[in-house]
């Protein structure tokens, strides 16, 4: 096979480089994946955006899309507010997918300043950069409140921790990390209850300037003092590239990964693994 790998951003990795930040066996991983791209059948387009112009040019006998999943924004009151972030959105600002755009949005000027001071834009090729530069600065406040005690949210609270911050992990569910494999699992989870706060069966109402206000089981309202809140919840396959890709072309399109159906790294590479099997 002769395989054309496209990438909107400049490097590779999407949500594996995020996640090798806070679990440094990822970035291992991705290591590796990185070097068997260097091959002379596999080309790389970095920067690039799979358009009709790029289609015709290359003719593809077949089309493998794995553009990963979204986060769809939940319905809480006041989750639109400056200092409310999705998960994607602090990924893009940390690994510099389209970084400035984010930091147009999310930031003012003089946090746009320190993070530009601190040369964020410039080491995004590099997990370790990133990760002791992060522990200088970062666009989150002291008191952070993450939504969400999935694989996403438990491994967020870790590395939030691990730079000082003091983090409250919301949840409606009564499991925390059911997609982390069971030893990781019990570890990061061990590690957030012992220097943050994990509340389970917690359901958030609304987001206030400084406040997050949540009811438990039983109804009892309570609030928590927050800088910063985190939005780790509301996955889905995401499969809009792949459908407009289709309606430009008859070739056939396969959705793998997280934009067919949510797996996060387990699934990513074994449908990846299946794809190429199977063309």
């Amino acid at each position: 096979h002769r395989v054309t790998l496209v990438e909107r951003s400049d490097r590779l990795g999407g949500t594996l480089f995020f996640a090798a930040l806070a679990y440094p066996e990822n970035g291992r991983l991705l290591d590796y994946l990185v070097r068997q791209m260097d091959h002379p059948n596999i080309q790389l387009r970095l920067n690039t955006t799979v358009d009709a112009g790029l289609l015709a040019e290359l003719q593809p006998d077949e089309i493998l899309v794995g553009t990963g999943a979204r986060r769809a924004a939940p319905a809480i009151e006041g989750a639109q507010q400056s200092h409310v972030w999705s998960g994607d959105e602090l990924r893009r600002l940390m690994t510099g997918d389209r970084a400035e755009e984010i930091a147009r949005a999310k930031l003012n000027l003089a946090e746009r300043a320190l993070f530009k001071a601190g040369g964020m834009f410039k080491v995004t090729d590099s997990t370790a950069a990133i990760q002791n530069l992060s522990k200088l600065w970062m666009p989150l406040g002291k008191r952070v409140v993450i939504i969400g005690a999935g694989l996403v949210g438990l491994e967020l609270a870790e590395f939030l921790l691990d730079r000082g911050r003091e983090v409250t992990v919301l949840d409606p569910g009564t499991h925390p990390g059911t997609e982390l494999a069971i030893v990781r699992r019990w570890r990061v989870y061990d590690a957030v209850k012992k220097h943050g706060k994990l509340l389970m069966q917690s359901n958030v109402t609304r987001i206030e300037r400084k406040e997050v206000v949540w009811t438990d089981k039983k109804g009892e309202e309570y609030r928590t003092p927050a800088d910063s809140v985190v939005l780790a919840i509301g996955a889905e396959a995401d499969s809009a590239v792949a459908d407009q890709l289709q309606s430009l072309t008859r070739t056939p399109v396969r959705r793998i990964g997280d934009c067919q159906d949510l797996g996060y790294i387990e699934g990513a590479m074994h449908s990846g693994h299946q794809a190429g099997r199977e063309v």
